[in-house]
């Protein structure tokens, strides 16, 4: 029986670190979409604009900037040559 209790405490655990996991990467994506909005907002580009520039849809700008799509090294880079700036201009936290 004393197993049993353990085994379910550390369960509980771990689930509580991964959802706390979770909760700070998806902080980091939010920060990320932040990040790039406010610098499509400084070059005055719309939402439209930067899909094109991408080859995404705009739909997939949304989500970044919102913090629901990850970006790939790939789009990063796009949008860092985009906006002319390094890569922690995008990703600071």
């Amino acid at each position: 029986m004393d197993f049993m209790k353990d085994k379910f405490t550390v369960k509980k655990k771990v689930t509580k670190t991964v959802i706390a996991e979770e909760e700070v990467i998806l902080n980091f994506q939010q920060f990320i979409g932040y990040n790039v909005m406010m610098l499509r907002k400084g070059q005055n580009l719309s939402q439209d604009e930067l899909s094109e520039k991408l080859g995404i849809v705009r739909t997939s700008v949304v989500n970044i900037e919102a913090g629901r799509q990850n970006l790939s090294v790939k789009r990063l880079r796009q949008l860092c040559d985009i906006f002319k700036c390094d890569s922690f201009k995008i990703l600071k936290f």
